[in-house]
C-alpha cells in the first residue's frame, strides 16, 4: 500500500527524523534548558516554554547552520510538541512550589 503525502507533510517528516538522529543531543539540550532555566523567573509558563524551545534550538544551531534545507520554524514546532506535555506539567509544579516558598516572581526573560 503507498500513502500520499503534501509536501509541507513531507518536510515534518524530514526535520523529526533529522532530531530523532540527533536525539542524544536534543535530550541533553533539553535537560539543560530544564536545569538553568527556574520557571518562577517568567510571567506564565508559556513563556518559559517557550524560552526552552528557544535554548534547545540554540544549543543545536552548531548541527543545522550550514543545513540550506532547514526548517526552524519546523523544527522548533515539532521540539514543542515533543515536550510540550512534559513543560507544562514541570513548569506549573515549580511554580506552585514557588508559591509555597513565598517567592517571588521576578521575570528575568
Amino acid at each position: 500500500m503507498k500513502y500520499l503525502i503534501t509536501e509541507s507533510q513531507y518536510k515534518k517528516l524530514e526535520m523529526k527524523q533529522w532530531l530523532l538522529r540527533r536525539h542524544d543531543l536534543l535530550m541533553g539540550e533539553y535537560k539543560e534548558a530544564v536545569d538553568d532555566l527556574n520557571p518562577c523567573k517568567f510571567h506564565n509558563c508559556e513563556d518559559y516554554i517557550n524560552r526552552v524551545v528557544s535554548f534547545i534550538m540554540d544549543g543545536l544551531h552548531h548541527e543545522y547552520y550550514l543545513n540550506d534545507g532547514f526548517d526552524i520554524k519546523i523544527s522548533e514546532n515539532i521540539i514543542l510538541n515533543m515536550f510540550y506535555i512534559q513543560l507544562t506539567e514541570s513548569c506549573y509544579s515549580k511554580r506552585q512550589r514557588c508559591r509555597d516558598n513565598n517567592e517571588r516572581y521576578q521575570s528575568t526573560y
